[in-house]
């Protein structure tokens, strides 16, 4: 369990009270330097109180946005689990408000988020 990743997370938005359950269940898991992250999706949403398939999607999109690494592939039977570590720095600038997610313009249910530089800051990262 890592505090120092679990208080960034902390002061991280990420765009709703679900997708924020699910990075402290990810913090919780990693070592302090973001990295050694594998609990079973199974366990993340149970702990989230989600859905697995909301769990997967969650994981999917930060992957593709780069805050989430997938560093080992699992699934190959009971107990093998993927492994993931945080981009810290990332992480750090959303945390610091110079990135945010933002949903996509669509309806509510199945919201897909982007992550965008923040409109208040000008000027690049």
């Amino acid at each position: 369990m890592s505090f120092q990743i679990t208080a960034q997370v902390m002061r991280t938005k990420f765009g709703s009270s679900q997708r924020k359950c699910i990075a402290l269940k990810m913090a919780d898991c990693a070592n302090d330097d973001g990295t050694k992250i594998y609990p079973a999706v199974k366990t993340i949403a149970e702990h989230a109180e989600v859905s697995e398939s909301f769990v997967r999607k969650t994981l999917s999109e930060w992957r593709s946005h780069g805050l989430l690494i997938q560093v080992k592939q699992g699934g190959g039977g009971p107990k093998e689990t993927s492994e993931y570590e945080f981009d810290l720095v990332m992480l750090g600038n959303i945390a610091d408000g110079k990135l945010e997610f933002k949903p996509k313009k669509q309806g509510k249910k199945n919201k897909e988020w982007e992550l965008v530089k923040a409109s208040k800051l000008g000027g690049d990262l």
